[in-house]
């Protein structure tokens, strides 16, 4: 085989391996900054259910930065800090449902937990990996990025409309529940 046939055939896998867990980051750092305000603002949040709020700023805003850096650099950063901050936010995400329950987002939660494990899984397979790290082609990574952005949006923008800072949004133009009482 030629050695640009063997390039055409990594590319779509960089695309993945890097694009992907990148954007899967952002869509679970975006969901846990939504469960972190709602579970800080609420008015009747309990301290316990604000303490994980708290937690889930940092590691939410972590996960966007590190998703940032990811397309930036095309590799995956600090994998082994990265797989431990994500069984941190996974533990955080599962302590506000315990804690929690009526105002946090079953949906919401495992959608940024299913996020998560796909950004572990990465970093895990990252660190398995031997040898150099083939280089592919923009296009590829185009590619992976456009599916990986319509994947990740198909799951983060019904699983943020359902969390609790949604709810709570009181502006013009936000969030106004359905109601069935037209009286």
């Amino acid at each position: 085989m030629s050695s640009s046939h063997d390039a055409r055939r990594r590319t779509p896998a960089i695309a993945w391996t890097v694009t992907v867990p990148a954007i899967a980051a952002w869509g679970a750092g975006l969901i846990q900054l939504a469960l972190a305000a709602g579970a800080i603002t609420a008015d009747d949040s309990s301290l316990a259910s604000r303490a994980i709020g708290v937690a889930l700023l940092p590691l939410g805003a972590a996960a966007m930065v590190w998703g940032a850096v990811v397309l930036a650099r095309g590799i995956l950063p600090l994998p082994r800090v990265t797989i431990a901050a994500s069984i941190v936010a996974i533990l955080a995400i599962a302590g506000s449902l315990i804690v929690d329950a009526a105002h946090t987002s079953a949906f919401a939660a495992a959608a940024a937990v299913a996020l998560i494990i796909v950004v572990a899984a990465s970093n895990a397979r990252a660190l398995r990996r031997t040898g150099p790290r083939p280089s592919g082609s923009t296009g590829g990574a185009v590619v992976g990025l456009v599916a990986g952005a319509i994947v990740v949006s198909a799951l983060v923008t019904p699983a943020l409309s359902s969390v609790e800072a949604t709810r709570l949004a009181d502006t013009p133009g936000g969030y106004q529940p359905a109601t069935h009482d037209h009286h």
